[in-house]
């Protein structure tokens, strides 16, 4: 009757437990009643779970490895097993049974599985401080009671299990409610008691808790996060399934996938290792996923409409395609700052073919900080982006060293604009951040980054249809002396070049090159064999200055 009382009951185990604990004192003559659990995660230990008849303070929680010990015969033979007398003993005591003789005077115990379903999920003590005495009717009765309690033991895990997925449930739909991120993953945290970190599919973080977080695992989170984005970046698993990974320092954490519409769209970072019996854990998990995939899905769209929305408001621009009151009244309402100057930067690959240059652009562009470029396109194979004039120096160092981390083995070279403030200018600075990013690819300069002002004359001298001209004027002029210097190991070029920089006068060109009159003479006599020209010819001479100012861009 009390068995079943307590089935019905529908209290929590440990409420559970401890009722029948000491009921079974009760009835039973024994002083200690003791009632160990075995624990799912290490089945070799029992860990007691209910007392009644001593403090429960001092022994609630008592973890006992059952190997080599009357536990293990009882649990093995799956029969009670009885020491009427410690003293006399037939196998060796356990240290959990000397420590109760020692602290509580207890002579003589009785060993009782609880058995459910033919499998152990517990042993019930009932430990007397006088000798054993019971008949076997008892023995029975004690057996059957065991069995009960087993089945009351199930009920209350099934009736706990139901109330945490209710639980569940509710918090799944408040976190559909959540603003952000964070809530949701914090609710997740508390679920499954275990810090998160979240990235997108990239590796990039979307959230992390700060530096407070109770959790000491999620210390190592963070120290090890490089590691972590590069191998969701190697893609060396299958990023659609939930994977175990080791890190340098030894530690194991769980990558879990978020995927919507069988596509991945990020990961949930958790530092420990998930089995079968964390079978919450991870619906838990898995319906977080769900809500995660969706907030995802409902960022990116908002931000895809906003930046599709930005994209086309520069093509509009860059090309002046509309008037420049729309223009400006387009730009209020995209909230771009007319008065604030700012440059444009054009990135593109060296002699690429245009599936690669889309592919690599694309990409560079997909991991790029959008906050700091939110106005940004790509237009015939070229990255566009508008920047803060303080800012383009920065932007395009950043750029660059994007590229060479992601694609070194694919030379890029970004053209760099003077400033923009008016609609009109945009026009223009595109066209010169275009030209100075042409400048590098048509002369094979080592210079990855050229500003449109460093051209000078070259720079007027780029229009549009021009630039193959440019090349053929400076190999007309001084190919031939270039390659003289290098068959001979001489430096007759920086020659020419200091010759004409002091307006051809000999005396003041000797002492900068530290020469002999005689000696600049006879090299000046050798450059106009070599190249074939009159140096006293004043259009020679700008020729040649010209083409040496387009020799020093392409040398930098």
């Amino acid at each position: 009757q009390q068995i079943n009382l307590e089935i019905s009951s529908l209290k929590k185990l440990e409420e559970v437990l401890n009722i029948s604990a000491k009921r079974l004192k009760d009835v039973s003559k024994a002083h200690i009643i003791f009632l160990f659990l075995v624990d799912e995660k290490k089945p070799h230990n029992y860990i007691i779970k209910a007392v009644a008849g001593a403090s429960a303070q001092n022994y609630i929680g008592y973890r006992l490895d059952i190997r080599n010990s009357v536990f293990e015969k009882t649990i093995d033979d799956k029969e009670i097993y009885i020491i009427d007398k410690f003293n006399e003993s037939p196998i060796e005591l356990d240290v959990f049974s000397k420590y109760i003789a020692e602290n509580e005077g207890i002579q003589s115990s009785i060993y009782s599985p609880i058995l459910l379903n033919d499998r152990c999920t517990g042993v019930l003590v009932l430990s007397r401080k006088v000798p054993y005495r019971s008949t076997k009717a008892h023995i029975k009765m004690l057996s059957q009671y065991c069995q009960h309690l087993a089945i009351v033991m199930e009920n209350s895990r099934l009736y706990t299990k139901e109330l945490q997925i209710s639980n569940l449930n509710q918090q799944v739909l408040y976190a559909t409610l959540d603003e952000g991120y964070a809530n949701t993953v914090q609710r997740l945290e508390k679920i499954i008691n275990s810090p998160i970190l979240l990235v997108d599919e990239n590796g990039n973080t979307i959230y992390k808790t700060d530096s407070t977080n109770p959790y000491p695992t999620y210390q190592y989170i963070l120290k090890f996060q490089m590691e972590i984005t590069q191998l969701i970046l190697s893609m060396s698993f299958d990023r659609l399934q939930r994977k175990s990974q080791r890190l340098r320092n030894g530690k194991v954490l769980t990558i879990f996938p978020i995927v919507l519409k069988n596509k991945n769209v990020g990961f949930l970072i958790i530092p420990r290792v998930f089995d079968d019996r964390d079978d919450l854990d991870i619906l838990a998990i898995e319906q977080f996923k769900n809500v995660i995939a969706l907030k995802i899905n409902q960022e990116k769209s908002i931000t895809e409409m906003e930046l599709s929305l930005k994209r086309d408001y520069l093509y509009e621009l860059l090309l002046g395609l509309e008037s420049e009151e729309n223009l400006c009244r387009k730009g209020r309402f995209l909230a771009f700052n007319f008065e604030e100057p700012h440059k444009i930067l054009v990135l593109r690959l060296n002699k690429q073919s245009h599936e690669m240059t889309d592919l690599v652009i694309e990409k560079i562009r997909n991991r790029m900080d959008i906050a700091s470029v939110e106005f940004n396109m790509i237009h015939n194979n070229k990255l566009v982006v508008i920047s803060r004039e303080e800012d383009a120096e920065k932007l395009s160092g950043k750029l660059l060293e994007l590229h060479d981390s992601l694609y070194p083995d694919y030379p890029a070279t970004i053209g760099i604009s003077n400033i923009v403030i008016t609609p009109n200018d945009y026009v223009n600075g595109y066209w010169e951040a275009k030209k100075a990013c042409e400048f590098g690819l048509h002369f094979d300069t080592t210079q990855k980054e050229i500003h449109f002002d460093d051209l000078g004359i070259v720079g007027m001298l780029l229009q549009a249809d021009h630039v193959e001209r440019i090349s053929r004027f400076k190999e007309k002029y001084l190919n031939k002396l270039i390659q003289y210097d290098l068959e001979s190991n001489t430096d007759l070029i920086n020659t020419l070049k200091v010759y004409l920089e002091n307006e051809s006068v000999i005396q003041s060109s000797a002492k900068v090159l530290f020469v002999h009159y005689n000696t600049l003479r006879n090299r000046i006599k050798r450059i106009e064999e070599i190249l074939e020209l009159d140096l006293n010819d004043a259009q020679t001479k700008l020729n040649l200055r010209i083409a040496l100012i387009i020799h020093k861009l392409v040398s930098n």
